[in-house]
């Protein structure tokens, strides 16, 4: 909790691009220093994080965004095609893609590379040692929503309804997806996408909740658990295929 609330000390009311940049790298540093110290206390090896091969991790990152945006994108166009929802610009196009621009690298340094890192990595991780993989899947739930209750973001009645079932996602994706890539993905995807439309005034949205509900978690999370789940199966039957060629 400590470390979010330092680095979102450095962005007062006024923030500009910089001063978020400034925070987002503050928290992370931070982050990455807490965990190598629990690592450190509690003897545990870095693998425990679902860091150990860099390659998958960043292919995780980047096929968790692609495919978050692959199902969000036209869920939300059929919604808006029905008239279920509605999305309206307002102002000026180019500053809400410099918003976007900005928006993609403040969110995973404030959001999705921190709390992932903690939570999906050393909490799930670790509990994982003691626990049945499922059950530490709920233990970092716990944690997850006993620390964004501490910093202030269960304010908003919503916020209850939203944050336990996301944490849970996290953690499915952390296990089906076998590395930290996969949540860091759709952490980043879905808050990006959730911001821009609804926090910076570029977009006037109607039916918002539908669309958050619908387009961004719940049929991107069936999209990602058949996807992922298909990829388990895969690899597990691999070992065996290589054995009966032999």
């Amino acid at each position: 909790m400590g470390i979010w609330k330092a680095g979102l000390s450095l962005v007062p009311d006024a923030t500009s691009p910089a001063q978020r940049l400034l925070a987002g790298c503050v928290i992370s540093a931070l982050a990455l220093v807490l965990v190598v110290l629990a690592l450190r206390r509690d003897r545990l090896d870095p693998s425990v994080l679902g860091l150990a091969r860099m390659r998958d991790v960043l292919r995780g990152v980047l096929g968790g965004a692609v495919l978050w945006l692959l199902t969000a994108a036209p869920v939300t166009a059929l919604l808006l095609w029905l008239g279920v929802a509605e999305v309206r610009m307002i102002g000026d196009g180019f500053a809400a893609l410099a918003t976007l621009a900005i928006l993609i690298p403040v969110v995973l340094l404030i959001e999705a590379i921190p709390e992932e890192l903690v939570f999906r990595g050393y909490v799930q991780g670790s509990a994982a040692r003691w626990l049945s993989p499922w059950l530490a899947v709920v233990a970092q739930a716990a944690f997850f929503l006993l620390f964004a209750w501490a910093i202030g973001a269960t304010a908003a009645p919503g916020q209850w309804s939203f944050l336990p079932g996301f944490a849970l996602i996290l953690g499915g994706l952390r296990l089906m997806g076998g590395n930290l890539g996969w949540p860091i993905g759709f952490h980043a995807a879905l808050m990006v996408a959730t911001q821009w439309l609804l926090a910076h005034g570029h977009f006037v949205v109607h039916n918002a909740m539908t669309i958050q509900v619908l387009a961004f978690v719940a049929l991107p999370s069936a999209v990602y658990g058949m996807v992922l789940s298909t990829h388990a199966s895969k690899v597990k039957r691999e070992p065996g295929e290589a054995v009966s060629r032999e």
